[in-house]
């Protein structure tokens, strides 16, 4: 899966690759004090993410 995840305050996107957005989500909010949201998701590999 190739997942957009966004920062409502910094106002970036985050794109990549994972079998688990949720999952990559979570681990990615540890190090952020902001929340973080799951833009959406499209199947896709890291090949096709890059």
């Amino acid at each position: 899966m190739i997942y957009f995840i966004h920062n409502q305050v910094s106002r970036s996107v985050k794109i990549g690759s994972a079998w688990n957005p949720k999952g990559r989500r979570s681990t990615l909010q540890i190090s952020n004090s902001t929340e973080l949201v799951i833009l959406g998701k499209i199947p896709g590999t890291k090949k096709v993410e890059k």
